[in-house]
């Protein structure tokens, strides 16, 4: 009852999270120091197709009138013609060629009042859409948490790419690492946690733990060097590739313990398990470094102008909070359901594919050439 409990306030707290994003009203936003307005595509394109459908109206109202106009200037002229002699037809076509100057002229006149009454309207509700702008003054007057709610609210594209690749990794590790040691005590091993203490499968659970314990050292030790060599290796492989190629091994490695039965196979596969997450854990920020050097510095991106590093880097942090909060609830569900922790191994294994196919839609920035 009390994991049943559990697993309800928080699949409650993600689907109120949710539809509390969704119905956040968006404002756009502008920056004071550069005096750009920068507004959300969502708020204002309403405002156009608005100012588009009467300028459309308008323009109709306008043809209807003329097009009514001149029907009746050609009944007048078809009856007076029947009742009149041809001399007075003659005189009558110099007087018809006036009457169309002056109704041109008269036309153009109503066109331009027309188009400079939409100007007008086009002016007064760009003016009152700038009333409505949200100023970097007033985002930071805001707290923390609203600034971190709007700035996630916001997020470009690249950042999204960015963070759904992290909340894969991070749900891959996360199920990893919490299900490792039971997968290889009850799958391997044969043993049972909830046996008596003294019975066989209690203590072959117990010797799977102890065995599996070696390969977490095994996977400390890949993730510590790689982490140390990462940023070498970064100077000649982009790194969108270095997530991809990490979690790949992750991957296969992954999919080597689901099959294997042998100790030293799986402490070996969950070693290969170090590169994707020393990837995860330190190649995001680099990315989101570069993001904010390039499109603030560099391009003068409105998207990016009035975001903060430390902001974004909590962003990111997210990913961690998120993929926990999914792999404790859904994946215990999943093991009970199952009875096996193999299932969880399975999952981590797909998360990890799911990491490396995301990776490579990652935005990587240009780089800028040394100057020798």
């Amino acid at each position: 009852q009390i994991q049943v409990a559990f697993s309800l306030s928080t699949i409650i707290s993600i689907v109120a999270t949710f539809i509390s994003i969704i119905c956040y009203p968006e404002r756009p936003y502008t920056n004071e120091t550069n005096d750009e307005v920068e507004v959300d595509t969502s708020s204002t394109s309403k405002q156009a197709n608005e100012i588009e459908m009467l300028i459309i109206h308008s323009d109709a109202n306008q043809i209807n009138q003329q097009a009514d106009q001149s029907h009746d200037k050609t009944k007048i002229i078809n009856q007076s013609a029947e009742s009149k002699s041809v001399a007075i037809e003659a005189n009558e076509s110099h007087d018809k060629s006036e009457i169309v100057d002056q109704s041109s002229e008269g036309k153009s006149q109503v066109s331009t009042t027309g188009k400079s009454n939409n100007q007008t309207n086009i002016i007064n509700q760009s003016s009152k859409s700038k009333s409505k702008v949200i100023t970097a003054d007033e985002i930071n007057s805001w707290s923390s948490w609203r600034q971190t709610y709007y700035l996630t609210k916001t997020m470009p594209k690249e950042l999204v790419s960015l963070w759904i690749t992290s909340t894969l990794g991070w749900l891959s590790f996360t199920a990893f690492m919490i299900f490792y040691t039971n997968f290889v005590g009850e799958s391997i091993y044969h043993g049972n946690p909830e046996a008596p203490k003294n019975s066989t499968a209690f203590l072959n659970y117990t010797r799977g733990i102890r065995s599996a314990s070696w390969g977490l050292i095994g996977y400390t030790t890949v993730s510590a060097i790689y982490s140390l060599l990462v940023v070498e290796v970064a100077r000649y492989i982009e790194m969108r590739y270095m997530i991809a190629i990490g979690y790949l091994i992750s991957c296969v490695a992954g999919v080597v313990m689901s099959l294997a039965n042998e100790i030293v196979v799986i402490n070996v596969m969950a070693a290969l398990q170090g590169l994707g997450f020393a990837s995860i854990f330190n190649l995001p920020f680099p990315i989101l470094a570069s993001y904010h050097d390039y499109f603030i510095k560099r391009r003068k991106d409105d998207r990016w102008i009035l975001r903060e590093y430390g902001l974004d880097i909590s962003i990111i942090f997210t990913s961690i909070n998120v993929a926990g909060i999914i792999d404790c609830v859904f994946l215990a569900i999943l093991v009970a359901a199952t009875h096996t922790s193999r299932s969880a191994i399975i999952s981590a294994t797909v998360f990890s594919s799911l990491c490396c196919l995301s990776a490579f839609f990652i935005y990587e920035v240009p780089r800028v050439q040394d100057k020798i």
